[in-house]
């Protein structure tokens, strides 16, 4: 039996989670020679920031549920036996896009659903899009069974699919040294012990857990925040401490905590 034609669709080119994991994918499928593409529903003006150099991914269209977007998507995947839609605007696009067509989509979400489904409104939007799909992948059993009991999705169209990076792009530090320079580039002390929380900073994320971790720790334990944030401008308090403050007050005396929210990314950990 022939391996499937895989069509690959993300929201935009950017180099955010569900966009790397769709790429990830992507390049891991055309290594092992199978039939693989990638397609994004619109162009972003930061799509070039952050990404490896190699071949532009093709946009179908002005945005995410524009007619001719749509359009083109389902032409597309008339090519494909199988659509993998990577991130939340995808859902609602390949739900429209592809209803009644003969290719199948499967959903991969990668974030926490109570997040973005707050309004019981919205949660049965999602609810019906998601019962679209021919399966939902999610990156851990837990969000397998929330998505199981908070949309009544039959437990046999999910699949927990753990997130994950090739290891070579994120190796340890080679030496002291290395791992010195490290630290020092994001203003991070040479020897102190350092925890680090990386993604983005967003309350989906939940970097406030790694906060009220840290200030339960000795005095001399550093945490780094890293990841791309909006900050909120100094007048926003409430989020002031995770991505505006370079380092922000503590309740007690212990190392404080460092957000680096540049989008480069130290060849090196600098917690390795």
């Amino acid at each position: 039996m022939a391996e499937p034609r895989v069509l690959h669709v993300i929201t935009d080119p950017r180099a955010r989670g569900a966009q790397r994991l769709a790429r990830d994918l992507h390049e891991e499928l055309l290594r092992r020679g199978q039939h693989s593409a990638l397609v994004a529903l619109h162009p972003h003006p930061d799509a070039a920031a952050g990404l490896p150099a190699g071949a532009p991914v093709p946009v179908l269209g002005p945005s995410r549920h524009h007619p001719a977007t749509l359009r083109a998507l389902r032409r597309a995947a008339a090519h494909a036996d199988v659509v993998v839609a990577h991130g939340s605007s995808t859902l609602q696009a390949c739900a429209l896009g592809l209803f009644a067509a003969r290719t199948p989509f499967v959903y991969v979400n990668i974030g926490d659903p109570r997040h973005w489904t707050a309004d019981p409104l919205r949660r049965l939007r999602v609810g019906a899009l998601l019962h679209r799909a021919a399966a939902v992948a999610a990156i851990s059993p837990h969000a397998v069974e929330l998505l199981r009991t908070r949309f009544r999705l039959p437990a046999r169209r999910l699949r927990a699919l753990p997130n994950a990076r090739h290891a070579d792009r994120f190796p340890p530090a080679a030496d002291r040294a290395e791992r010195a320079a490290a630290r020092a580039a994001l203003g991070l002390p040479a020897d102190a012990p350092l925890i680090a929380w990386i993604g983005a900073l967003s309350p989906e994320k939940r970097p406030d857990l790694a906060l009220a971790a840290h200030a339960l720790l000795p005095g001399d334990v550093h945490l780094a925040l890293a990841g791309r944030a909006r900050c909120a401008p100094p007048s926003s308090p409430a989020r002031a401490p995770t991505c505006s403050a370079r380092s922000p007050t503590r309740p007690r005396s212990t190392g404080p905590p460092t957000c680096c929210c540049s989008p480069a990314t130290p060849r090196a950990s600098p917690a390795s």
